[in-house]
Order: structure tokens, then C-alpha cells, then sequence
């Protein structure tokens, strides 16, 4: 089999590449600003002709890797996207799935009420439609209710929680909801001593309640 000279195949090689120069911007979505569509150097989002089920699935992986990264908005924008397509598919599941993820993106932005009705709307559908999925609602939900120093409620949740985790027997979520249950016990002795805790929103507090998400 005959080869290229080690010249020519560097040729052929960068060819199937289009240089920065070839390459011509997508079109400009109307309505977007001059700042919007440089934080899309990708083009739209998502690609064109991808159907809803996979866009749901896209904005809703978007939006967690947002949160992760503290990007509060920009997770909220697609978090809503997946919702409204969750909701439109009736995809009851996905709806409660997308509701706890869209409440940790206003939790960890500061915005509780508006959490707190969605962790409320998520446990309450869980109940009635997929029990599958109470131990995670209660989970974000207790964990919420902590961070707001609503201790006792918080406590029910998460033992709840625990209960119905020890009967799935994952490890991994049962250790979870163990270290929240630990921490909760933990401010509820403060408390009851006197000491102080942190307050609502606290720094500390957020940053530790992020290492125990599910």
C-alpha cells in the first residue's frame, strides 16, 4: 500500500478542517442581543431538528451543569424549558424531576418562596403520581427547610426520607440523607443550647448543602 510523503498527509489531514477564516456565523436568531449571541458561538440551542423529547432531556442537562457551576440564571432559563416541555409531553415524571432541579437553581440564588413552592408542588405530585421519586423530594425539600431553620419540619422530611431509601437500599442515598439528617440534628442541639447557627442563606450552610444533592 503506497503512502503519502509526510508533507502531503499534513495537507490532507488539515484539509478536512475548515480553517477560522472559511468558516462563515450561523444566522442571527431575531431578538438576540449583541451579547447574547456571543455567549452562543455554538449556534442554536438546540440544533435544529432535534425533537422535543431529546431537547428536554438537553435543557434539563444544561441547566444542572448550570447550577453546578453557580450560574443561577442561565440554569433557570433552561430548567423552564424542560419544564414547559415536560409539561406539554404530560411527562409527569420528568415534570417532578425538572421541578427539583428548577428549585435548587432558586435556592442557591437566594430565591426561597419561589423554591418552596416548587419543592411543594413536587412532593405533593410525587405522592399522588410517582412514589418512586418522594424520597427525592422530600430530600431537596427537607434540605431546603433547614437551610431556612425550619428545623423540625425539616427533620420529619428527611427522616421520611431515610425510611423510604433504607427500604430501596441504595447506599448512596441512604448515606445522603444520613449526612442531612446529621446536620439538622446537629443545628436542632444548637439550638437548644443556645449556640448560634448560621442564618438562612448562609454561605457555609449552602456550600455543604450542594455536596449532598440527591
Amino acid at each position: 500500500m503506497s503512502r503519502l510523503p509526510v508533507s502531503q498527509r499534513r495537507t490532507a489531514g488539515a484539509s478536512q478542517f475548515p480553517r477560522a477564516s472559511e468558516t462563515k456565523p450561523g444566522p442571527r436568531r431575531p431578538g438576540l442581543s449583541g451579547a447574547e449571541k456571543s455567549a452562543r458561538p455554538c449556534g442554536r440551542f438546540p440544533p435544529p431538528g432535534t425533537d422535543d423529547a431529546r431537547t428536554r432531556v438537553l435543557a434539563l442537562w444544561v441547566g444542572i451543569g448550570l447550577v453546578s457551576l453557580g450560574d443561577y440564571h442561565d440554569a433557570r432559563a433552561f430548567l423552564c424549558q424542560a419544564l414547559d416541555l415536560a409539561t406539554a409531553s404530560g411527562n409527569i415524571r420528568a415534570v417532578i424531576a425538572t421541578e427539583l432541579n428548577l428549585g435548587d437553581a432558586y435556592r442557591y440564588a437566594g430565591e426561597a418562596e419561589t423554591a418552596d413552592v416548587l419543592y411543594r408542588k413536587a412532593l405533593n405530585t410525587a405522592r399522588s403520581r410517582h412514589p418512586e421519586l418522594v424520597d427525592f423530594a422530600l430530600q431537596h425539600f427537607g434540605k431546603h427547610l433547614m437551610e431556612q431553620g425550619d428545623l423540625v419540619p425539616a427533620r420529619a422530611h428527611l427522616r421520611e426520607a431515610w425510611r423510604l431509601r433504607i427500604a430501596k437500599g441504595d447506599t448512596g442515598l441512604i448515606e445522603s440523607t444520613q449526612a442531612a439528617l446529621d446536620r439538622v440534628e446537629l443545628l436542632i442541639g444548637q439550638a437548644a443550647t443556645g449556640t448560634a447557627a448560621p442564618a438562612a442563606g448562609d454561605a457555609e450552610a449552602t456550600q455543604w448543602s450542594k455536596r449532598w444533592t440527591s
